[in-house]
């Protein structure tokens, strides 16, 4: 299924959004970032029971630090 993984079309092969995590490599990332659905935040543990459905918006974001 084709995915927008953070504005970028991706071609997943990916049930739940904790499948695509894992095949785009941010499973490590868990507790150190945030994901949205479909513009909705989603937390880490309830990523395996989001189903996925074809054009989904998945956003992954990080915070920054600096000075």
């Amino acid at each position: 299924m084709t995915l927008i993984i953070n504005g970028k079309a991706t071609t997943l092969d990916a049930q739940t959004l904790a499948d695509a995590l894992e095949l785009l490599g941010y499973q490590s990332q868990q507790g150190r970032c945030v994901v949205a659905l479909n513009q909705t935040i989603v937390p880490w543990v309830g990523a395996s029971e989001q189903r996925l459905q074809d054009g989904d918006h998945i956003d992954v974001l990080g915070a920054i630090t600096g000075g």
